[in-house]
């Protein structure tokens, strides 16, 4: 036995009826943290009047009164299906209360599997002039060709114009470098001069969309991408 005396391990237990007050602590320091991860944990940012959990002083994930912000990326792994449906069943919804957009999980034919076939990105943005505006920017895959599909529909204020667009190309990375196959296909209905189409940029896909001058346009667009990683997968190749 030292002069500090026995040390003994204990493991406290706190009973009590009343709340437990922590200190605030930040994004460096959160208050909840770990033996060997002091920098890990949780803490209250006053600023922002919410709770955040933190990485090695990087806020990973922020909860305040009326969101959940993720601030890295989301792994989801072993997600049920739900069951048949209209749409076979949307695994991941976009609106709980519409089951027509989300991804899913589909038997084709000869029993394949197709992921992204009503699968897709979502996209919104306004526009205010006639300037050619970046949309969305899709990545393409390593030696790998790759269907994108844009459909595209944009109104102004009021309503008094209105345009829609389906773009389909074939776009493929050959050891880095990106080119179109062929034309786009495109379908436009339009009461207006606004126009949207797919453009090559480095190895990225680019949604352009174009306005009016001195016009709000309001812009909404769902991507659907179709590539040999994704597309088909056989059950004999599992």
């Amino acid at each position: 036995m030292s002069s500090e005396g026995l040390a003994l391990p204990i493991k406290p237990v706190i009973n009590t009826t009343s709340a437990v007050v922590i200190p605030n602590g930040t994004v460096g320091a959160p208050s909840i943290n770990f033996q060997d991860a002091k920098t890990s944990g949780m803490f209250y940012d006053t600023d922002a009047s919410s709770v955040s959990l933190v990485i090695g002083g990087v806020k990973k994930l922020n909860i305040d009164a009326t969101n959940v912000e993720v601030k890295t990326r989301v792994v989801l792994n072993g997600i049920a299906h739900p069951g048949p449906g209209s749409l076979q069943g949307a695994g991941i919804l976009y609106a709980a209360s519409d089951n027509s957009y989300g991804l899913y999980w589909r038997l084709g034919n000869n029993n394949s599997k197709d992921l992204l076939a009503q699968a897709g990105y979502f996209y919104e943005t306004k526009t205010t002039d006639d300037t050619k505006t970046l949309m969305a920017s899709i990545d393409t895959q390593y030696n790998e060709a790759q269907v994108v599909k844009a459909i595209v529909e944009a109104t102004n204020t009021g309503a008094t114009l209105a345009s829609s667009f389906e773009i389909r190309g074939l776009f493929k990375n050959t050891d880095g470098v990106v080119t179109r196959v062929g034309a786009l296909a495109t379908s436009t209905i339009t009461d207006s001069a606004w126009a949207a189409t797919l453009e090559v940029n480095g190895t990225s896909v680019d949604l352009m969309v174009t306005g009016a001058v001195a016009t709000t346009v309001r812009w909404k667009a769902h991507i659907i991408v179709r590539d040999t990683l994704t597309s088909v997968v056989n059950e004999e190749e599992e």
